[in-house]
């Protein structure tokens, strides 16, 4: 791949030719100070802006000055010099390398010196609020830290202590059809639509998501850009489950399906949670959606709200949805309780949320019309 700058990369997301498209882009990782903000009073999606301080910039530069006095220290943050332009990507879950960023600039005068592998228009965006939409379509997620300080990063994957695989990354990364993926992430199979939502599998299995480019860049016809696959892979037997172009297409409009509960007898310091499942009308499972959003009530027995969190993206039909309470550990692998079901239409670009009621510890449960909105 070849390396451009950051001007060139903003250009090529300004006029959408990065939308599902990676390039390498070079610069200096700014250890911006951390402000102190407030909570939002609603749920954010992934991709949505709060209390950001990830800043790429063209020119070198102290992100914050501290000044030591006797008895406290005060630092502020600093603005980019003239001239240098920046841009302030994600580092998400799946990012390969950016611990690497992160330890390398206490030592690092100016910013630490990186190559980053980037993509706009990420699948995650749908889920924003329509309010947020555009700039979550705008936004840039970092695949890998390729280069940092000097140092050619060696692969090493993300591999998180919780989920026991029966491969490490080391063998995963040179299987057919992956073969050396510029981003490869292990997570359960009910949670695999947190990092691509189109990715709609369920159970407690391990499975691993990788992204590979797919052909080289176009460079004859000044085009650095690569286009990139979405593999999701069985732990199991080292299998393809599934393939998808990260580019979405211009014809993509999922409808966004949400979903939220009201408990009306809550016990306080209770670890039981609602959780919910789409299937489809002949009984196929097709997404877990656990409870991501805000809770709000409890306490003396007071009713708790959960509120909407992570949106399922769907096709246009008819499907069902499930809902019951169980151990927050144990969503999708416990007992369920109090389970209820309901079906539901949903259209091409519909946001729709629906609300299950649980009466009490003992009662049924139900699905209704919201009866609050998602935000405390």
């Amino acid at each position: 791949m070849p390396v451009i700058e950051i001007a060139g990369m903003n250009l090529l997301r300004q006029d959408d030719r990065l939308d599902g498209r990676a390039v390498a882009v070079k610069g200096y990782w700014i250890k911006a100070i951390i402000p102190s903000c407030p909570a939002p009073p609603h749920f954010l999606s992934p991709l949505e802006q709060w209390c950001r301080f990830e800043v790429f910039s063209s020119q070198p530069y102290q992100g914050k000055t501290c000044t030591e006095f006797a008895d406290h220290s005060e630092c502020h943050g600093n603005v980019p010099p003239g001239g240098a332009v920046t841009v302030e990507p994600f580092t998400l879950t799946e990012t390969q390398g950016s611990d690497t960023l992160w330890s390398e600039a206490p030592g690092t005068e100016g910013g630490v010196p990186a190559i980053l592998i980037m993509h706009s228009n990420d699948p995650r965006a749908w889920q924003c609020r329509p309010e947020s939409a555009a700039a979550c379509h705008h936004a840039v997620v970092v695949d890998r830290v390729a280069w940092a300080n000097g140092n050619l990063l060696d692969w090493n994957g993300p591999q998180p202590t919780w989920i026991a695989t029966e491969r490490r990354a080391e063998e995963v990364r040179t299987l057919d059809p992956v073969r050396d993926p510029i981003a490869l992430f292990p997570i359960l199979a009910s949670e695999a639509s947190m990092i691509d939502p189109r990715l709609q599998v369920t159970g407690a299995d391990p499975v691993w998501i990788a992204r590979t480019i797919r052909a080289p860049a176009d460079v004859a016809n000044d085009d650095p850009t690569v286009p990139i696959d979405v593999w999701l892979i069985d732990d199991a037997n080292g299998k393809a489950i599934t393939t998808l172009d990260l580019d979405v297409g211009d014809d993509y409009q999922p409808g966004r399906f949400r979903t939220q509960s009201l408990v009306r007898r809550e016990p306080p310091n209770t670890s039981v949670t609602p959780a919910y499942s789409i299937g489809t009308a002949d009984g196929e499972h097709v997404q877990f959606l656990g409870t991501t959003g805000w809770s709000s009530g409890g306490g003396a027995h007071e009713p708790v709200r959960h509120m909407a969190g992570l949106a399922a993206l769907l096709d246009s039909g008819t499907y069902v949805v499930h809902g019951w309470r169980a151990e927050w550990e144990h969503q999708f692998m416990g007992d369920r309780l109090q389970e209820c079901t309901a079906s539901f239409e949903i259209a091409a670009g519909q946001d729709l949320v629906m609300e299950a009621f649980f009466d009490d510890d003992e009662g049924e449960c139900q699905w209704r019309e919201p009866t609050f909105d998602d935000t405390l």
